[in-house]
């Protein structure tokens, strides 16, 4: 049995936090033994890591008072344990996955694991950036680095990344939870209030500039003003109404009667279904989940050109530039002005497309295969002749 450890910054629930679950559900546990380690808590995902009996461990370390207890606890793990794979999930944890393999008492493969898009660096705060460049000096260490998305490892290549032992694994989408529900639809719907002639529209994205929920907002003010009977639903997590600074857009484009929060949720399944149409507009992603989630889901998208949501839509959405309020209105324009027939055809395109090309089932393959490469080429170099021998 193959032991794997998976150490990640933190279990906020997230797009890189979703695709560790999807890995953790798919991988077949009587040939992989895993446990998860998080740097800060167990955050909202770590309930659906331990009801699927995976060992979660949650260090700490952003508390003073036990940020060195937290270090001293995962050295002593490693050492114990002894896994034969250690893979960081995002920035912090590569850091310490390295960490790992330094104390830990055999040869163990390392994998650094990106889940991020660059095209916004500017924003970046500056121990973010240096965490970042440390990375990349540290990358030409690890045995592989996994990139969601071409442009994603194409902007970390160009910052010093190893590029040679680079590869790319899209996320993949669990279709057997995303799909088109009718009856499921309509019930979600009355429990919100939505009317069945009411053109709702999605916004799933956590409260962060990069995700431009001002754009939005701007661009669902010019539709609201052109089209009646439509309302915007919008969930995440920091979307609520506690929330000041997004309370502020909301009341600068006097959207209030418009706009429906739902905070974070571990129902989107049945979001996705509800909406007539899903929108992405941020400025900067590495993937773009939720487009591949909402179109399992049969629910037709409009997506910034960000990433690769050209190649995830195909010809099943509408595609805008991203930072342009105006760009954005045209394209939500030309999918609430089609036709039902054609809004159907095309969530169904879309549904086609994610069980093709993003089924989780194709993700969790691509990883195994990787695990049981670095695992057997482990043990042939180990088993090769020494030169003193």
């Amino acid at each position: 049995m193959i032991r794997i450890l998976f150490i990640i910054s933190g279990l906020p629930r997230g797009g890189a936090e979703t695709t560790l679950v999807q890995l953790l559900k798919g991988l077949d546990r009587r040939r992989f033994d895993v446990t998860v380690l998080s740097l800060l808590g167990e955050g909202e995902v770590g309930s659906d890591i331990r009801a699927m009996g995976v060992p979660l461990m949650a260090l700490h370390l952003n508390r003073p008072q036990s940020s060195l207890k937290g270090l001293v606890q995962f050295i002593r793990f490693v050492r114990a344990w002894q896994p034969d794979i250690l893979q960081g999930w995002m920035y912090h944890g590569n850091l310490l996955a390295f960490l790992g393999r330094l104390v830990a008492r055999k040869p163990t493969p390392l994998i650094f694991g990106i889940h991020n898009a660059l095209s916004n660096w500017a924003e970046e705060k500056k121990t973010t950036r240096a965490v970042i460049l440390l990375n990349a000096q540290l990358s030409k260490k690890a045995d592989r680095i996994l990139f969601p998305s071409p442009p994603s490892a194409e902007q970390h290549w160009s910052c010093g990344y190893h590029q040679p032992h680079s590869e790319i694994i899209s996320n993949g989408v669990d279709c057997d939870v995303f799909y088109p529900d009718n009856d499921d639809r309509q019930r979600f719907r009355e429990d919100l209030g939505i009317a069945p002639d009411t053109f709702l529209i999605g916004l799933a994205a956590r409260f962060h500039p990069v995700k431009d929920h001002r754009g939005f907002l701007k661009a669902a003010r010019g539709l609201a003003d052109q089209k009646k009977n439509v309302r915007f639903l919008l969930c995440g997590p920091g979307i609520h109404s506690g929330n000041e600074a997004l309370m502020a857009l909301i009341t600068q484009e006097n959207l209030h009667d418009q706009v429906l929060l739902l905070g974070s949720r571990t129902d989107m399944n049945r979001v996705y279904r509800a909406l007539d149409l899903l929108v992405l507009c941020s400025i900067s992603e590495a993937f773009g989940g939720v487009l591949a989630e909402a179109m399992a889901s049969g629910t037709p998208c409009v997506s910034t050109r960000v990433g690769i949501s050209n190649e995830i839509l195909g010809a099943s959405g509408w595609l805008a530039e991203p930072s342009n309020p105006e760009d954005l209105l045209r394209a939500l324009l030309s999918a609430c002005t089609c036709d039902d027939l054609e809004r159907r055809d095309r969530g169904k395109a879309a549904r086609e497309r994610i069980v093709e090309r993003y089924n989780v089932i194709n993700m969790v393959d691509h990883y195994d295969r990787l695990f049981t490469g670095l695992v057997h080429l482990k043990t042939d170099r180990q088993d090769e002749p020494s030169l003193t021998t």
